[in-house]
């Protein structure tokens, strides 16, 4: 099991303490002076820094309002120059 503040992740489903669970929908990767949309998730987060270090010029960005499954539309930009710098992005249902 793997925990983030009250948030635990337990094969492969994170479960907040009201027993509310979110599993991955979908990884990417996003390369340098790339955009892409991700489509419909409730979150998305870049999981990927090179040596501990924040990219810069990159976002990762709801486009719309939640539906009433709490689902939004994800972009990401990565306007980094540096070729290893890809972003990872897990996103989750």
């Amino acid at each position: 099991m793997y925990r983030i503040g009250t948030f635990a992740c337990q094969y492969g489903r994170w479960q907040s303490p009201g027993k509310t669970t979110w599993k991955v929908g979908g990884t990417f990767t996003v390369w340098p002076g790339q955009t892409q949309d991700l489509g419909r998730f409730k979150l998305c987060i870049n999981t990927y820094r090179i040596d501990g270090r924040e990219m810069a010029l990159t976002q990762l960005i709801p486009t719309d309002a939640p539906d009433a499954d709490g689902n939004m539309n994800w972009r990401a930009y990565n306007g980094t120059q540096y070729s290893a710098y890809y972003m990872g992005i897990h996103c989750f249902i």
